[in-house]
């Protein structure tokens, strides 16, 4: 037997530990992902919208600057106007107010939704992503974030109430989350049967051309009128997250740098621990002449075995429930990213491997001796 099978033999002698710590560390893996991709989700159905394709440039009224808290209007003639900017391909008006939701001879209270009213049914400044059914054909028509839906027990073709109105659920939406509460679309010609100001309209989406950018478009909107403002899609989508978030970002930061910090520190722990268990089998080896450096380096390709193992089995772990959630409970809005277990896996490879060498630097210090001690 080489000294190399010796070694690993020796050290792969406990796989109970193994496996215990490991699931220690997928636990923290698990944690970690699972505070991020909610930190993240927060603003994912804000963005998913406001960020849809062909949603190029937003017209605002001068001092609104997000879709949350815009309380002006413009005129329904400005969509016109600005159809007639050089580098414009539509220009269309979208409504937006909050409604009361609920179903028919439903006793208990309904739900305060935010509506959009867009051109319904291809028309932009509609449903980002449907999840099932198909977007309103008719001002009796509406959209349904599917965690409205499941909070409301309804599916297409059920009736229910905007502000007392009948209207028929034609499909369910997916990313249209907002946390606190979740978007209802309908036609803009429904507008009138839901008492929203005819004649007016909260703001106007322009798709472009190729031969103009978004930004180039907004500035020549800011100058046509000093009523409108125009925003770029990605300036648009960044005031809406910074609104959406900014109760629950802070908190939510705090809370994923914290649980990071926690969780790091676990895995160490786990990992020194795990190899002062070995000391025995260290000493044992040292005693039969194994070069420490061949014993340390046995040490440190269990401890990444291990700590790869947990990192994988807790992105796996997490994954599965982030996908599961969508359908037990659609109201919690997870956002998981590869991109988290880029950063998590190779930080807890790190700090394991750390917390690995700084009992392996007492190898020298070893006395053969303490093998044979009972």
């Amino acid at each position: 037997m080489t000294s190399h099978d010796l070694v690993r033999r020796s050290l792969s002698a406990r796989p109970s530990r193994v496996v215990a710590s490991s699931a220690g560390i997928a636990g923290c893996v698990l944690l970690v992902l699972l505070l991020f991709s909610v930190s993240r989700g927060i603003t994912t159905g804000v963005s998913s919208f406001v960020g849809q394709d062909g949603a190029d440039v937003w017209v605002a009224p001068r001092g609104s600057d997000n879709l949350i808290r815009n309380s002006g209007l413009l005129p329904s003639s400005a969509a016109t106007r600005l159809a007639t900017l050089p580098g414009v391909l539509r220009a269309e008006p979208v409504l937006r107010g909050f409604v009361s939701v609920s179903r028919p001879r439903d006793p208990g209270p309904g739900l305060n939704l935010l509506a959009i009213g867009y051109r319904a049914p291809s028309g932009l400044g509609g449903p980002p992503l449907m999840d099932r059914g198909r977007s309103p054909a008719n001002p009796h028509e509406v959209v349904l974030d599917r965690a409205a839906a499941w909070r409301l027990g309804v599916v297409p073709t059920d009736t229910v109430l905007l502000n007392d109105v009948p209207f028929m659920v034609s499909g369910v939406s997916d990313r249209t989350n907002l946390v606190a509460t979740q978007f209802a679309f309908v036609s803009e010609s429904a507008a009138p049967r839901l008492g929203i100001l005819p004649g007016a309209v909260s703001f106007i989406v322009l798709e472009i051309d190729g031969d103009t950018t978004p930004e180039t478009l907004a500035r020549s909107v800011s100058e046509l009128d000093s009523a409108f403002v125009g925003m770029s899609r990605s300036r648009f989508v960044a005031n809406n997250v910074r609104e959406v978030a900014a109760g629950f970002r802070p908190m939510q930061s705090l809370l994923s740098l914290v649980g990071f910090l926690i969780a790091a520190l676990f895995v160490g722990l786990l990992v020194h621990s795990a190899v002062e268990d070995r000391h025995r089998e260290i000493s044992i080896l040292l005693a039969i002449g194994t070069p420490a450096f061949l014993a340390a380096r046995g040490i440190l390709l269990n401890v990444f075995a291990m700590v790869l193992a947990g990192c994988l089995l807790g992105s796996g772990v997490a994954l599965i429930i982030a996908r599961s959630l969508r359908y037990w409970i659609p109201t919690l809005e997870l956002a998981p990213r590869f991109a988290d277990t880029g950063f998590v896996i190779p930080s807890f490879l790190m700090v394991g491997m750390i917390a690995a060498i700084v009992p392996l630097l007492r190898l020298r210090n070893v006395d053969p001796v303490d093998a044979f001690r009972p």
